[in-house]
């Protein structure tokens, strides 16, 4: 994943089975890099609201615009 990639925000629940949401955003930017992929943390343009995510919770859909 890229900045200025766009994404969707999926719900993952206590026992690892993904919920699919209507949330869709554009990455900005790393928050936090970490050892493993899957706990790096971006920040989300979503409804004109930046949030953190964790990449764990995130799903390319194209790229940049």
């Amino acid at each position: 994943m890229l900045p200025g990639d766009i994404v969707k925000v999926v719900s993952i629940s206590r026992w690892g089975g993904i919920s699919q949401t209507d949330r869709k955003g554009i990455l900005i930017s790393t928050a936090y890099t970490g050892y493993d992929p899957m706990s790096t943390r971006w920040n989300v343009l979503l409804d004109g609201e930046v949030i953190i995510f964790s990449q764990k919770v995130l799903r390319k859909i194209s790229d940049k615009l």
